[in-house]
């Protein structure tokens, strides 16, 4: 279960990380716009859907590879003896 959690929390970090680095992104982009501009709001759907919808899709695929390793590890330390 653990291999699983640390496999989670891996998948998950560079999606999440990118979506913060986007909103960041986005808000520098939009305080240099000239008053009474209008912004489009597809980058915001384009971030936040990165963040809860990316981020967990590619954390349960870290969490599948963490059960694949643990159970290659216990494979392998149930030969060696």
């Amino acid at each position: 279960m653990l291999w699983a959690l640390i496999g989670f929390a891996l998948g998950a970090a560079l999606p999440v990380g990118y979506g913060i680095h986007l909103k960041y992104q986005f808000r520098d982009y939009v305080a240099s716009l000239p008053e009474d501009v209008g912004i489009c709001g597809m980058p915001v759907l384009g971030y936040l859907a990165l963040m809860f919808v990316g981020g967990p899709f590619c954390g349960l695929i870290g969490a599948a590879s963490g059960l694949v390793a643990a159970a290659i590890n216990d494979w392998w330390t149930a030969i060696r003896t």
